[in-house]
Formats: C-alpha cells, structure tokens, sequence
C-alpha cells in the first residue's frame, strides 16, 4: 500500500506509476493521477517485482493492468491498456527479455 495524504492506495487499484515533467504520479486503476514524492527510481525499490515492472524510462506497469502484449517494431513490446497511450504503451527494447520472463514467472 501506499499513503496518499489522508487516503491509503490498495496496491490491487494501482494501475501504474509515471513520470511526466520531471515529476512522479500514481495512476488508479480509475484513471486518477495521484501524486508521489518518489521518482520511479526510487519507487522500483519500494515496490514488489512481481506485481510491477518498469517497462520504459516513463511507466511503472502493474501486471494485474496488461491486456494484451504484441510486437512493435525494433524489437519493442506494444501493450494494450486503457489508461496507457502512445510511447507510454510500448516497453523498450533493453527492458523487452525481462519483461517476457516477468509475464512468465
């Protein structure tokens, strides 16, 4: 869980983390931005590896969010998900190998 202020956040409702201006946020699974006094650095320390993955310098997905996973060009990963659009979606190609095995595991 994390603390926001005077609510606690359910991991299970995290959809995922961003960064967008140099600042980070939490994303629900409702599409509310909430945010969080980590970078996405910090937060990958925090955070359990088996429920989250960093998929690009951007995004912090939770693998409860994933509906579908397809090529992309250059080697990349596309997700399918509501609340991720653009490059947002797209897991970089030195993240793609561990991606795949995190999805496996």
């Amino acid at each position: 869980m994390l603390e926001h202020k005077k609510d606690m956040i359910k991991k299970e409702d995290i959809h995922h983390f961003e960064t967008q201006d140099s600042l980070s946020f939490l994303v629900n699974i409702k599409g509310n931005r909430y945010p969080v006094d980590y970078t996405l650095d910090q937060l990958e320390e925090l955070i359990d590896p088996k429920d989250f993955f960093r998929i690009n310098r951007k995004i912090i997905l939770s693998i409860n969010t994933i509906e579908k996973v397809s090529s992309y060009f250059n080697g990349r990963l596309a997700i399918s998900n509501p609340h991720l659009e653009g490059d947002a979606r797209i897991v970089s190609r030195e993240r793609v190998q561990d991606f795949k095995t995190w999805l496996n595991s």
